[in-house]
């Protein structure tokens, strides 16, 4: 009876994803079908695993009650459904047209070049300029660079990725915004313009970006953020129209596993099997993402007190009425399940699928709503950046949104509630936009979308 419902709802989440995001076809992948990929890989498959009896994890260990596997199960179950299923009712409320329809006009356009391309790659060289200095600023703070200091132990690298992470001693905006956040940005930007114009020089200061992102993707030892920095190239020739897309999407592939069995097995040292969902690689990404859900319904609120918007940012915290603020529900559950990694310095935050703070905080009401909010998040940016013009920056403002957006989605609620990243990318854009017009403040629409709104 089990194994049925979870066949059930894998087949309902599927169609119903295939229908909100026009296409779930990886020649065509996008920031809707993506969610569907990610919360298979990363929550449904290992939540369906520890409903049907799967218990040989060293965190799923820590569950004491049956009830609770059912309960997050069925949370589970709910969020694959309901996800999509507001998406479609909000597209067919406020759109009134197929998505895939809209999808495929953005991906058959041509993708134009500003006019003052001379403009655009001196201001691109400015901000190349300011990345290498944001970057030189934060290594100098953190007294290293940490790609040059991969063979320390895997205890060594966990409390120094705490410590660059919570220990940081310079200016946060810098390290957060310039560096992490805008940089690789730019290596896109460059990639793109480079891939339009097939000019030299923008191959030039691609290659300075590239390098510089790789630096930054690695500065507190994280193997993932170097994997999604490189799956994103392979949108950008989604974006593009690629006939090669799928060889480049295997070849990345084999990057990622490459780079995960070179970590696993050279830097860290790991002797265990790689190829279960017990441990190593594939218990990191079938299992121990979602076993932290687990854990976040076990803990709340019989063992700690429901947050009640506590996780949110301090002027927001206040409105609520609460005296606390940016408390993270995944370093309470962390404080719980983990104390001596806590006192040691080697732990930081169990994060979980984003209904996991909303129930953290407001329990069954905040399950229940979360993903509403974060579904029209989702088709809000994607619908409002198929009506733009095709360009660079309408394609790194996408590609902006979508790192920003699906990394929230094992990260944290209150990301969808307020995210000044976000908010500071838009305004760039927008600011960029302006430059390259010389003072033009409407956006451009398509052509052929225009026409046939009329």
């Amino acid at each position: 009876m089990k194994l049925i419902i979870v066949i059930f709802v894998f087949f309902c989440s599927l169609l119903l994803f295939s229908k909100a995001a026009g296409s779930l076809n990886l020649k065509k992948l996008n920031i809707i079908s993506f969610v569907f990929y990610n919360m298979i890989i990363f929550s449904y498959i290992g939540a369906s695993c520890v409903f049907l009896g799967f218990r040989d994890h060293y965190l799923i260990a820590k569950i004491r009650d049956d009830f609770i596997v059912l309960k997050t199960y069925l949370i589970i179950a709910y969020t694959m459904i309901m996800f999509p299923l507001f998406i479609i009712l909000w597209n067919r409320v406020f759109v009134g047209k197929k998505v895939s329809c809209i999808y495929d006009d953005f991906l058959k356009q041509r993708t134009v070049c500003n006019r003052n391309e001379n403009l655009a790659y001196i201001a691109t060289i400015i901000a190349t300029v300011i990345g290498i200095s944001a970057t030189a600023y934060v290594f100098h703070c953190i007294g290293m660079i940490p790609i040059l200091h991969m063979n320390m132990s895997t205890n060594e690298m966990a409390a120094l990725r705490i410590n660059i992470n919570r220990g940081f001693t310079g200016n946060v905006y810098i390290k957060n915004l310039v560096m992490i956040l805008l940089t690789p940005l730019l290596s896109y930007f460059t990639y793109i313009y480079f891939r339009v114009t097939h000019k030299k020089k923008w191959g030039f200061i691609f290659i300075i970006n590239l390098f510089l992102s790789i630096i930054i993707k690695t500065y507190d030892f994280q193997k993932s953020p170097i994997i999604y920095y490189f799956f994103n190239y392979y949108m950008i020739e989604v974006m593009l129209g690629n006939k090669n897309i799928l060889k480049i999407f295997c070849l990345i592939g084999s990057l990622g596993a490459v780079l995960i069995y070179v970590q696993y097995t050279f830097v860290a040292g790991y002797e265990g099997k790689l190829f279960t969902i017990r441990s190593g690689p594939g218990g990191r990404i079938f299992m121990t993402q979602i076993a932290t859900l687990f854990l976040h319904v076990q803990a709340f609120p019989k063992e700690v007190p429901y947050l009640n918007g506590a996780s949110l940012p301090t002027k927001l915290a206040r409105l609520i009425g609460s005296s606390n603020s940016w408390v993270r529900s995944g370093r309470e559950v962390m404080k719980l399940y983990n104390p001596s990694g806590i006192k040691a310095g080697t732990a930081g935050v169990m994060n979980t699928l984003f209904v996991g703070e909303a129930y953290a905080n407001w329990g069954i009401w905040g399950l229940m709503v979360a993903p509403f909010i974060v579904a029209v998040t989702f088709s809000l940016s994607f619908l409002t950046i198929l009506k733009f013009k095709k360009t660079p920056l309408t394609l790194v403002l996408y590609l902006a949104l979508f790192q920003s957006f699906t990394g929230g989605l094992q990260g944290g609620f209150v990301d969808f509630l307020y995210n000044a990243g976000v908010f500071l990318i838009i305004g760039i854009a927008y600011s960029f936009y302006i430059l390259l017009n010389r003072g033009k403040i409407g956006m451009k629409r398509p052509l052929k979308l225009r026409r046939r709104n009329l």
